[in-house]
């Protein structure tokens, strides 16, 4: 079973990503964080496989989140799930730890495939952010 850490300041997004990753047997969300900071926490004591971060998060953003479940719980893997393809950010994120990287744009299948990858401890990023 992967166990999955979802962080968006949209409730909406949180239970659409809910919806279509416990769709799969094989996934279960364990917790939901609206900010960054309540994401560390959660993913501290939970310890998900895989957290699945906005960059835009209040409080914490979703960089400094990476830094901080990276640090305090290595075996959570992080891929952000943003409206962001800056070039810039994309850099930042991957300095922070993350070693996912997708757009709230891109198809339902790249989403599960990237939390596939990242379960694994492969990198994962969408084909418009592996060209930009």
């Amino acid at each position: 079973m992967v166990r999955i850490l979802l962080a968006d300041d949209h409730a909406v997004v949180r239970r659409g990503l809910r919806a279509l990753l416990e769709a799969r047997q094989d996934f279960e969300v364990c917790a939901e964080a609206s900010n960054g900071r309540e994401a560390v926490e959660l993913a501290l004591q939970h310890r998900p496989d895989v957290a699945v971060l906005d960059i835009s998060l209040p409080i914490v953003n979703g960089i400094e989140a990476t830094r901080q479940i990276r640090k305090e719980a290595p075996g959570t893997e992080v891929m952000i799930f943003t409206l962001h393809d800056r070039e810039s950010e994309i850099r930042d994120v991957l300095h922070a730890g993350a070693r996912g990287y997708v757009l709230k744009s891109e198809a339902d299948e790249q989403i599960v495939r990237a939390v596939e990858a990242l379960a694994r401890h492969h990198a994962y990023f969408s084909d418009h952010v592996s060209e930009t």
